[in-house]
């Protein structure tokens, strides 16, 4: 399907803002929470030192192609 809705998800979001980055905090209904990082350049050390993220999982597909837990 080219157009159109693909799928309806209900989900909570947080917004912050740390150093130059967005962070925003998701949790979507029968998926998990998920955590995204937005900016410029996000880099790998960001994610690791600032965060305190030990060996994240990086997810680069929409969350409607992630199957349900």
């Amino acid at each position: 399907q080219k157009h159109g809705i693909k799928t309806n998800q209900k989900k909570k979001q947080k917004f912050y803002k740390l150093k130059d980055q967005k962070i925003i905090l998701n949790s979507i209904e029968d998926l998990g929470n998920f955590l995204i990082v937005q900016g410029e350049e996000v880099q790998k050390e960001f994610i690791e030192e600032i965060l305190e993220i030990k060996n994240p999982d990086y997810i680069e597909v929409p969350f409607s192609d992630l199957e349900k837990e």
